[in-house]
């Protein structure tokens, strides 16, 4: 009886694990907003993500599949007809037809950042993180960082 019991305890466990490492990505989608250039993107659990430059909120539709994320087409909440945009224009004459598979990287980070998403030489991080206080450990140098605002450029002081 101990077997049986302990095999479908074991079992649960499994199938616990399972379904949270599945969800694991669609929570980092969530719970953080990307970024690439002045572009904000935010995923709701909906299903519809935003698009949001300066003057240009753009709205569409994405979907999970393990750790690949497709973003669809897009469209302007302004525009009376609602056409869909099928290029998205990021940075430095970057553009990405859609609909774009991304891969979804909670797990990358560098010095300002924990998190991407990748789609072939494009990358775009989470939010970068808040100004910390005191040096910490990065890449075998002690390092401080220091906030400039929410801009892309970002201050670091590293020693040994």
């Amino acid at each position: 009886m101990k077997k049986v019991f302990l095999s479908v305890l074991i079992f649960f466990y499994v199938i616990s694990a399972y379904a949270q490492s599945g969800n694991k990505y669609e929570r980092f989608l969530h719970d953080n907003t990307f970024h690439i250039g002045w572009r904000r993107f935010t995923f709701k659990s909906d299903g519809q993500y935003s698009n949001i430059a300066p003057n240009d909120p753009t709205f569409g539709k994405y979907t999970v599949s393990g750790n690949k994320l497709t973003i669809e087409p897009y469209y302007c909440p302004d525009d009376p007809e609602k056409k869909f945009f099928y290029k998205m224009y990021l940075i430095d004459g970057i553009t990405i037809s859609l609909p774009a598979t991304f891969e979804i990287c909670p797990d990358d980070e560098d010095l300002f950042h924990k998190g991407c998403l990748k789609h072939e030489s494009v990358t775009i991080w989470s939010e970068c993180e808040e100004y910390s206080e005191g040096p910490f450990e990065y890449q075998g140098y002690k390092v401080k960082k220091y906030p400039v605002g929410r801009q892309e450029k970002k201050i670091c002081f590293c020693f040994k």
